[in-house]
């Protein structure tokens, strides 16, 4: 049973049809929520538009579990592969009662909204300047003041780097890099940490994912939430992270420095458990100009490996998607940097999980025996 449709039109609210939406969901209103959203699809409204009224609307309680989020970035994701049309409908109903039920307003969230309530962080210029887009206008002063900073220090970097002239996907990158450098040094048996930190890259790379999809200011705050959102996750850790232990040994190239021969090597040192020496690899790896898509073709390999009950909560595949879209969207350059804290998070969160490679050693073997047909 869908709802009945509240065309934009109809909408008497000073912000329209996204001011609407956001005061339901405040409200947890799922009943509005959902007619404005038909009113929407009924109306013919453009696909991008319903997605920034979603990310719009989340920004006014943004969850400190990233549920929201996490939820409408899996739900457009999943439309876009089937381009939207009649699917639409059934798959708002499913979305609307879990971003209703996201967690509570994360700890820094209302100074975001009243920092960019203030007439001097307008974020027009964004939208009016002509100049091109500067992939340097973000960088190491931002993930300083996300890991070490208090949160005026980091929504004032958020700002600056978008001044500088970088946008909102150049900027949320870096939010992910920083929330890796996070992730990379959580202790392995601090599992509540491990998984606030893991929110935090996946929001940071979902919100990159929003501003590219929507190009609109509206949409745009979103950005400094989850800057927020690393940085208290940073300032719970402070003092606790962790260096991963040496190598033992297992860091050589041996077998030649040919691309297969290297892929070979980190498969074998994450099966040993040596995470130093899968950093020392993956950066020879980087050094050597191999394309980015086979080195996390071989974590992904891995990650499934491991029994379903083993990783029950999925973290080590999640991980591996989020900090392998990022790393993805990075300049080669950024990739052989600053971006290597990407991978050094999916190392460390694979690394942390229980291992029960035997059902896939029993499903490459019996790979291994089907022929090959001929041609």
């Amino acid at each position: 049973k869908l709802p009945e449709p509240l065309f934009p039109k109809d909408i008497p609210h000073g912000e329209g049809a996204w001011g609407a939406l956001r005061d339901a969901f405040i409200a947890g209103d799922v009943d509005m929520a959902g007619r404005v959203l038909m009113g929407f699809y009924g109306s013919g409204t453009d696909y991008r538009e319903m997605s920034g009224s979603l990310y719009y609307a989340i920004c006014a309680k943004f969850a400190m579990d990233a549920l929201p989020l996490l939820t409408v970035l899996a739900a457009t994701q999943a439309l876009d592969s089937v381009d939207w049309g009649d699917r639409v409908p059934v798959h708002f109903l499913w979305l609307l009662p879990l971003i209703m039920r996201g967690g509570a307003d994360a700890p820094g969230a209302q100074a975001v909204r009243d920092y960019l309530a203030r007439k001097e962080h307008d974020l027009d210029f964004v939208r009016t300047r002509l100049a091109l887009t500067d992939k340097s206008a973000a960088g190491q002063p931002l993930r300083d003041a996300i890991l070490r900073g208090e949160t005026p220090a980091v929504l004032d970097e958020v700002f600056a780097a978008l001044k500088r002239g970088g946008n909102g996907a150049v900027v949320g990158a870096q939010v992910a890099i920083a929330a890796a450098e996070l992730l990379a040094g959580v202790a392995p048996d601090d599992t509540a940490l491990l998984d606030r930190a893991q929110i935090a890259l996946r929001a940071a790379n979902a919100a990159r994912t929003a501003v590219m999809q929507v190009q609109d200011i509206r949409v745009l705050p979103i950005i400094f939430h989850v800057a927020n959102l690393v940085n208290q996750v940073a300032r719970t850790a402070a003092g606790k992270a962790v260096i991963p232990a040496q190598g033992t040994g297992t860091a050589a190239l041996g077998g030649g420095l040919i691309e297969y021969s290297v892929l070979r090597n980190i498969d074998r040192q994450l099966a040993a458990g040596d995470e130093a020496g899968v950093r020392a690899t993956t950066r020879r790896y980087a050094q050597m100009t191999f394309p980015a898509r086979s080195l996390l073709g071989t974590f992904s390999q891995v990650v499934a490996r491991p029994t379903v009950a083993a990783d029950a909560n999925g973290r080590g595949m999640l991980v591996t998607q989020a900090a392998g879209e990022t790393f993805l969207a990075l300049t080669p350059q950024q990739q052989g940097n600053e971006g290597m804290a990407l991978i050094d998070a999916i190392a460390h969160v694979l690394l942390t999980q229980p291992r029960d490679t035997a059902l896939a050693a029993r499903v490459e073997q019996s790979l291994d025996l089907v022929p090959v047909p001929a041609e």
